[in-house]
Formats: structure tokens, C-alpha cells, sequence
């Protein structure tokens, strides 16, 4: 499985402690954990915490060749916990703000053998990423599974990011805290799941499936085939949410790019995330029972 992010890199400061993040390398480095090829479309800066990004991102086995460095300093969020739930302080025009494409990254965007390409919401507050993305990339890049993360953070949102986005989405993921405001803000009213899946359907004929996440209640995903509730069974003592919903939607799209089964990639996808929340930071160890069953996914088992 080959996969293209594109987004954020940055550091997340949580309780005096630094932990590689950011939603797409997040998304890049859970594939790779599960053997796919990985790379990320980003920025650092030209600064100590710029390299040191660099030379982690290697470490979670996603390419760097096509993260640009750039004069604006490596990104830093402020992650306040409380009770286990992060809320963000995000600092406005740093690195991946200003995404380039590198020489390499000009190269691969003609490339038409990527399995997946995953996009955000958050990198598309800046006008420079905006355009790249949208004139550029997505004009170039195709791909089986276009999977849009809409990841709310502070006021970094627009009606025309998601409906920009969306004509290209296959599959669309919310937590159950957005997706009221995403259906006030493209339609006007509170829709349900189901509604607001057949409402944007008229702005993507590719889109396939809505992942909407719960946190303890588990997740509903919404096809044409309606509605499917997948309730979390087991009973894990959460550390910390970071990087959760980063986890189901990278092990999700493993599986179901393998399968093709919803069902069974939702049941792996809850079971990454509760080892997850179950650790601190947002890319701990997964353990040889899930490792196992993704072996048993990649070779159709």
C-alpha cells in the first residue's frame, strides 16, 4: 500500500514533554507501522528542532524527501490535558504553514500507482497551502481512497476548505463534537449522520464512506447501504486521546484498502486506537496481537 499525506508536521508539548506529531504525519507513520510505504507532503524549519524532526520522522519509517525546509520555524502546539481530553493552542505561521513542493515532490505528484492520499482541514488555513494543494496536488495526484480528515482546531476553518475538499473524498471522517457544526456550517441546520451523508454525497459522487468517531461510544459508519454502529468492547484505562483519532483512521483505511470489509476494519481500527489512548503520546508501540492481525490483513487472511 503506497501513501501520500499531506499536511503538518510539528511537535506537541504535552506536561513538559515533546512528542512528534501533527494529523497527516500521524496518519503516515500508523501505515507505515503496518509495512506500508509512507511519505508526507510538509515543511520544517531551517532550525535544531527542524532537523530533529527530520531525523524522527525517519524513525517512524515515513520518507522525508518530500518535506521542504523553509525559513519559518519548525511548528510547536501547546496541548493542555484535562482528564485525558487535549485541547490545542496552535501557533499561527510557522513551517507548515508555508508548504513547497521539493524537486522530488514536483516529480511524484505525475505518479498515478498511489493507493492512498490523505488531506486535512487544519493545513488548510493558510492561503499558500490552500493553493498548492488544490492547484496543484490534487489536480495531479490519483488515487484509489482520497481520505479528508475534518479536524477542527481553534477558529482554522472555512465552508470553502470543506466544500473545496470534498469533490475529491472517497472517505470522510468527523468526531461526533464536529459534525454539528460542519452540517451548520454547509447547510444550516443539524442533520444526523445519515443525512448529512446523503447531503454530501451531492457534492461528491466519490465519496463512499462517513467515519464519524464518539470517543467511548465507538463509531458510526455511514455508506449507502445506511448506518452501522460499532460500540467499543473493551475496557481500557485512557493515559491520553492524542494521536486517537490519527490511529483508527490510518489502521481503518489499512484494512479496508485490504478487505474491503467496513466491519472488520472498524473492529481493528477501535482495537489500535484503545492501545492508543492506552499510552502516552500519539505513536506508541502497537504489540505483537494487533501486529499479528495486521500481518493476517495485508495477506487477505
Amino acid at each position: 500500500m503506497r501513501v501520500l499525506c499531506f499536511g503538518e508536521v510539528l511537535w506537541d508539548h504535552i506536561e513538559k514533554e515533546y512528542h512528534l506529531g501533527g494529523a497527516p504525519l500521524n496518519f503516515a507513520a500508523h501505515s507505515a507501522q503496518f509495512g506500508s510505504e509512507s511519505s508526507i507532503i510538509s515543511a520544517v524549519g531551517k532550525d535544531d528542532l527542524g532537523k530533529k524532526t527530520l531525523e524522527e520522522v525517519r524513525k517512524v519509517n515515513v520518507k522525508t524527501d518530500l518535506i521542504a525546509l523553509v525559513p519559518q520555524p519548525t511548528g510547536v502546539v501547546e496541548v493542555t490535558m484535562n482528564r485525558g481530553i487535549p485541547s490545542y493552542e496552535i501557533v499561527e505561521g510557522t513551517a507548515w504553514d508555508n508548504i513547497v513542493l521539493t524537486p522530488e515532490g514536483e516529480a511524484l505528484l505525475g505518479e498515478s500507482d498511489w493507493d492512498l492520499f490523505y488531506m486535512g482541514s487544519l493545513a488548510q488555513r493558510s492561503a499558500s497551502n490552500s493553493g498548492i494543494l488544490h492547484g496543484e496536488i490534487l489536480l495531479r495526484v490519483k488515487a484509489r481512497i482520497v481520505f479528508f480528515d475534518v479536524n477542527l482546531r481553534q477558529h482554522y476553518y472555512t465552508r470553502e476548505v470543506i466544500e473545496k475538499s470534498l469533490p475529491h473524498t472517497t472517505i470522510l471522517k468527523l468526531n461526533d463534537e464536529e459534525l454539528p457544526v460542519i452540517s451548520e456550517l454547509l447547510y444550516g441546520e443539524k442533520l444526523d449522520p445519515l443525512a448529512l451523508f446523503g447531503r454530501m454525497k451531492s457534492l461528491s459522487n466519490r465519496l463512499e464512506l462517513l467515519i464519524l468517531t464518539k470517543g467511548p461510544e465507538g463509531a458510526d459508519i455511514i455508506s449507502e447501504k445506511g448506518l452501522q454502529y460499532f460500540p467499543i468492547e473493551s475496557d481500557v484505562t485512557v493515559v491520553d486521546t492524542v494521536g486517537a483519532g490519527d490511529s483508527y483512521s490510518g489502521s481503518f483505511c489499512f484494512s479496508y484498502f485490504h478487505t474491503g470489509d467496513i466491519s472488520r476494519s472498524a473492529r481493528f481500527a477501535q482495537d489500535v486506537a484503545d492501545r492508543v489512548v492506552s499510552q502516552p503520546g500519539a505513536l506508541p508501540d502497537y504489540g505483537e496481537a494487533i501486529m499479528a492481525e495486521s500481518r493476517r490483513i495485508a495477506e487477505g487472511n
